[in-house]
């Protein structure tokens, strides 16, 4: 974002003030857990800077995590590679089902992500309607931001944690398709087999997603939030 503001200075000046603002209210947001921190000697900011075996290391799930981030997968497999979440799909046959939709949206994200590349870098294309123009530029912000995360990775070497900070970039990641969306809207809407093809997919494709939320939930979350409660219950039962 600082880098964004500094190479668009002239909008950035003529709307500091609101910036300043939106600055203002979030650290307001922020205050209570920088308050814990300062009260517990800034343990979690230590934990986010630990160093591990990995670091150092770029791993390929994770640099596909930051571009394609809006697929069908669970976010906490990246972490432990790609033989993982292959795993995740293949070890119950009904979730096969899963794999083949997860599959058929990294197509459609890689084909998305090509044309966006195509289109920003392209520097005398400049949008035909002000919905394209927006996409564009909210495009060359979530390139910049994916530069800049690797090169800051690549040079400060930062810990085990850092993965985890990049879920702020979640929202943007969806700009290579909304880009191609806003591009052949007046093509897929006019378009009645096309339209009615793209319906059924999602569709169908929200139901793979269902199931794999479920599964990811009873396999994973549920015995950590159990483990959870646990905990806080002894806490509390020990602080009375």
């Amino acid at each position: 974002m600082i880098f964004y503001l500094i190479l668009t200075y002239r909008n950035t000046i003529k709307y500091l003030k609101y910036w300043i603002l939106g600055v203002f209210l979030s650290f307001l947001e922020y205050l209570p857990y920088l308050i814990s921190e300062i009260n517990n000697g800034f343990y979690n900011t230590k934990l986010m800077f630990s160093k591990g075996p990995d670091t150092g290391k770029i791993i390929i799930a994770k640099i596909q995590a930051l571009f394609l981030f809006p697929t069908n997968e669970m976010s906490s497999h990246y972490l432990r590679g790609f033989n993982n979440i292959i795993e995740f799909w293949t070890s119950a046959p009904s979730y096969i089902y899963g794999l083949i939709f997860l599959i058929l949206n990294l197509v459609f994200s890689v084909y998305c992500l090509i044309n966006m590349f195509y289109f920003v870098f392209n520097f005398r294309y400049k949008g035909k309607t002000d919905n394209e123009r927006t996409s564009l530029e909210i495009s060359k912000f979530f390139i910049l931001s994916i530069f800049i995360t690797l090169l800051c990775f690549l040079i400060f070497r930062f810990g085990e944690g850092y993965f985890h900070y990049f879920y702020g970039l979640f929202s943007v990641c969806y700009a290579p398709i909304i880009l191609f969306l806003v591009q052949k809207e007046n093509f897929i809407i006019n378009t009645k087999k096309i339209f009615l093809l793209l319906s059924i997919f999602l569709i169908l494709n929200a139901a793979a997603m269902f199931g794999s939320i479920e599964r990811y939930v009873i396999r994973f979350e549920k015995d950590l939030s159990l483990r959870h409660s646990k905990n806080i219950e002894l806490f509390l039962n020990e602080h009375k």
